[in-house]
């Protein structure tokens, strides 16, 4: 959206419609879920930048979760239970989300909608802890329409759907003392009992939304051996009767005190025999917990990168109203630097998570090939955008001075809270032992990379991008070989991992601009996402010797850039250079 002039605050100013790229990949990827979707997003971004935002600030700062402990029975005062209670505003803003129906299209029977409904709205919401329970109750109403038992579906699932104010949101509990990254060591145990239910044990370190109404949960079935082997995945309810007022054995022994998210309940639970339900039952139940986590990983890569285009919003509002010497912070070249760069990583960081969100139908309902690049996609995607969304909100924070560091501004709440996205389903570490299981698997899935990017590759047209697409040829050309030698060489992959993580993520990241910019070319005459790509190249790939003195393309057309308008597109040399 051209913008004329910049309000002075970002409230009231509308994330899709001021989202021209948001738009375009819409159109791109998919006019029909376009056309259907379009207006229900205008509309839930009117809802964001008034009532939702006034109520994350109100959750953030007044009135974060709160944990009581309450009689479990009248007549033995010592007998109390953990209770988390969350304020009106938070639990309405989450059942807005439900209400205006992001969910429950997707499980219709008839004429199912594609997930990519519930991550973009994970990106247009862009916000962390609202957006937290979110990320898991799209991924277990997935896992409860494909797991489970038809009674267990059809007791659960049409909780999580529901659109009457009433509806259940999900959470997913693997985190254990000893067991972080490493579930198969889980110690959490269930035991079936003489009537064939049931009944959850042991201690749950880190759940986020803590007072979700369903939970799934890694547990070790009593007698199912050591190892992976004995874990199965369960569903645990908040409550076990039918009216839902009866809570289950269960109890949130401490709340976490943590950097960020303090709008988002994230507890400690005690299992004291809860009634718990299986989906998968062990050997496999592991393997279903990582499948879930690969749809939260996609969550996680739309809220990055929802993050960063809201930081970059609220940079735009303050620097074109703050006048440090009398000149608007807007107008000075090195506000001017830094903007271009968050712009960049923004828009490197979407086409990374759209990628990943278009890839999880495709993986989902398509070959093994597809499955093998949604869970490269997902990895490198989640890995990247969360890297890029610190740096973007950190750079935001910066850009305000010390307004950046009080409560006052809503950049604050933004920095503490992308904090976290480095760490939520799996640092930097875990996403790089993904890829290289992935790249020595049965199907190798270096060949699966490098096919996929050789084919944008061969869309990119000569005339307007040869130099673009020569570039992109040559890291392939590169990275081939490279990986190669990892396939065959597991055991060094300790070594190399996280190397390659980042030369993916990147060259993917490149590779993604550049087929956005193809379209956009072609379809809207607008060059800016060329020169946006181009200067990704020269941040990720290039390191200068000296700094350089030259105005750089992107920096001459800064206003433009800066308002939202388009950039003309003049005949393109072959071989453009990169400064003007």
């Amino acid at each position: 959206m051209a913008i004329s002039e910049w309000p002075a605050t970002t409230r009231g100013l509308n994330p899709v419609t001021f989202d021209d790229n948001f738009r375009r990949f819409l159109k791109r990827a998919s006019p029909d879920f376009m056309a259907r979707r379009i207006r229900q997003f205008e509309e839930f971004g009117d809802y964001v930048c008034t009532t939702f935002e006034d109520q994350a600030d109100y959750s953030d700062r007044v009135h974060p979760p709160v944990l009581t402990h309450e009689l479990t029975n009248p007549t033995q005062p010592r007998d109390r239970r953990g209770v988390v209670y969350l304020n009106d505003r938070y639990l309405q803003a989450q059942q807005e989300l439900h209400r205006r129906g992001f969910l429950s299209p997707v499980f219709d029977l008839q004429n199912p909608e594609a997930h990519l409904l519930p991550f973009c709205t994970q990106y247009v919401l862009g916000d962390v802890s609202g957006g937290c329970p979110w990320a898991m109750t799209h991924p277990d109403a997935w896992a409860i329409a494909r797991y489970a038992s038809p009674a267990v579906k059809a007791q659960f699932l049409p909780e999580l759907l529901r659109t009457d104010g009433q509806a259940k949101t999900g959470g997913t509990w693997g985190t254990e003392p000893a067991s972080g990254t490493d579930l198969a060591r889980t110690v959490t145990e269930v035991v079936r009992q003489d009537d064939g239910s049931l009944r959850a044990y042991g201690l749950k370190w880190f759940t986020s939304n803590a007072g979700s109404g369903v939970a799934l949960a890694t547990a070790r079935l009593r007698g199912a051996g050591e190892g992976a082997s004995g874990i199965g995945l369960y569903l645990i309810p908040s409550h076990i009767d039918e009216d839902w007022r009866i809570r289950n054995e269960y109890e949130v022994t401490h709340l976490k005190d943590k950097l960020g998210t303090r709008a988002l309940a994230t507890g400690e639970i005690h299992l004291q025999g809860a009634l718990a339900y299986e989906l998968v039952p062990p050997p496999h139940g592991m393997k279903a917990m990582m499948e879930i986590l690969s749809c939260s990983r996609v969550h996680n890569a739309l809220a990055s990168a929802g993050v960063m285009r809201r930081a970059l919003m609220e940079v735009l509002c303050w620097t074109h109203h703050r006048q440090p010497f009398g000149i608007p912070l807007i107008k000075q070249v090195p506000t001017k630097k830094r903007v271009i760069n968050m712009t960049t990583e923004w828009l490197a960081g979407s086409a990374l998570a759209f990628e990943a969100a278009l890839s999880f139908d495709q993986g989902i309902n398509g070959s093994e090939e597809d499955r093998i690049w949604m869970r490269l996609v997902t990895a490198l995607a989640k890995f990247r955008t969360a890297e890029q969304a610190e740096w973007v909100t950190r750079m935001a924070k910066i850009l305000h001075g010390a307004a950046g560091y009080v409560e006052d501004y809503p950049i604050t709440r933004i920095n503490r809270d992308a904090q976290v996205l480095s760490v939520w389903e799996g640092p930097e570490q875990v996403q790089a032992k993904e890829l290289t299981r992935l790249i020595g698997g049965k199907v190798p899935g270096d060949a699966v990379f490098l096919t996929r990017l050789q084919q944008i590759v061969q869309t990119l047209p000569d005339d307007t991008m040869g130099y673009d697409k020569a570039r992109l040829v040559l890291k392939l050309h590169d990275l081939e070989p490279a990986l190669a030698t990892l396939r065959e060489r597991p055991q060094a992959a300790d070594h190399v991992e996280d190397e390659f993580l980042d030369l993916m993520s990147h060259t993917l990241a490149y590779a993604l601009l550049l087929k956005e910019a193809s379209w956009e070319l072609a379809h809207e005459h607008d060059m800016k996402k060329l020169l946006v790509a181009r200067h990704y190249y020269e941040r990720a790939f290039e390191r200068k010797a000296a700094p350089d003195f030259r105005v750089t393309d992107l920096q001459s057309h800064f206003d433009t850039i800066a308002k939202g308008v388009p950039i003309e597109m003049p005949d393109i040399p072959a071989n453009p250079g990169l400064t003007i």
